[in-house]
Parts: C-alpha cells; sequence; structure tokens
C-alpha cells in the first residue's frame, strides 16, 4: 500500500489534497467492496473484531493486542474483543485431550 499512494492518511481523500476520506465515505466504500464480493453487510469496526481474534488465535499475546489496539484497560481488550471461534474451541479441546 505505502508503495503505490503517497499519503500519510489510510484512505486519503481522492479530491482533498493530504486529506483523509470522510467517514461517510469510507463506509459506503466498505458496502461497495463487500457487496461486489457477495459478502455480508458489517460495520467497518467489526473488522478490528476480527482482526483481534484472528490475533490470538494465531498465539500473539492479550498484552501485545491490547497494546496494538490502544486499550488502556485489559479487559476491554479481554473482554469486548476476544472472540473464540468454533474451529479455535475445537482445536483448543484437541490440545487438552492430547495433554499439550
Amino acid at each position: 500500500y505505502w508503495e503505490t499512494v503517497d499519503s500519510r492518511w489510510m484512505f486519503p481523500s481522492p479530491v482533498k489534497e493530504d486529506m483523509p476520506m470522510t467517514p461517510g465515505a469510507v463506509r459506503r466504500r466498505l458496502q461497495i467492496i463487500l457487496e461486489r464480493a457477495g459478502c455480508k453487510r458489517i460495520r467497518f469496526h467489526d473488522l478490528r473484531h476480527t482482526f483481534a481474534t484472528n490475533c490470538l488465535e494465531k498465539g500473539i499475546s492479550m498484552k501485545v493486542l491490547q497494546r496494538w489496539l490502544g486499550h488502556s484497560d485489559y479487559g476491554t481488550t479481554a473482554n469486548i474483543y476476544s472472540h473464540v471461534s468454533d474451529d479455535f474451541s475445537r482445536e483448543e479441546a484437541k490440545k487438552y485431550s492430547a495433554g499439550e
């Protein structure tokens, strides 16, 4: 991304130099992308939860994830942003059964 876009913004405005896109424009763009991909509608913030869940399933520590998400309270990360998928739960149960 950084090699192709010359901007300090993740979503630079296509009309205003060195300005970000408006939040509404980013939301609309996400919905268009999801619709074209045949995916269900989600909020942009849902991607943050998915990221947190994927990190935990890959073994990233909760404290590191807390820092990456910018939470001052550990409980916010642990109780709100960490979700356990059914697949992950089954894999962890297999580990427990195998004595790992």
